[in-house]
């Protein structure tokens, strides 16, 4: 239960630190057939693509995991697609969200083994 007894400690002190952890728990949690894309944004941002498409499957499928602006969330983002006229559905994004300091819990790849198994991933480029 140390977990719960440094619970309002932040659990990334830098962004360093959060790139560190995710460089270290994203690739282990990534299933055969997909790729992980760093992307350089305000807030730290992965796209974990698949790669390894089955014949006639949408060919842009991804999850998205950033982690917030303050480092005290980690957003995970899933089931998204732009397909039809943009509007509210389109800006209102499914996500799993947990605090960064569960993170001394339930490790980032147990919420991403917990993600693919559960949830399917975004699509875009229909429209």
């Amino acid at each position: 239960m140390n977990w719960l007894t440094n619970f309002n400690e932040p659990f990334f002190r830098t962004r360093q630190d959060a790139e560190t952890y995710v460089g270290r728990e994203l690739p282990p949690a990534v299933p055969e057939g997909w790729g992980i894309v760093s992307l350089s944004t305000e807030r730290l941002t992965w796209i974990v693509k698949k790669e390894k498409l089955e014949p006639r499957e949408w060919p842009v499928q991804e999850y998205c995991v950033q982690i917030s602006k303050g480092l005290d969330f980690v957003i995970l983002t899933y089931g998204n697609c732009d397909a039809g006229l943009f509007g509210l559905h389109h800006a209102l994004h499914r996500a799993l969200v947990i605090e960064a300091a569960m993170l001394r819990r339930f490790t980032l790849r147990e919420c991403l083994e917990f993600l693919f198994a559960q949830c399917k991933p975004n699509e875009w480029g229909y429209t």
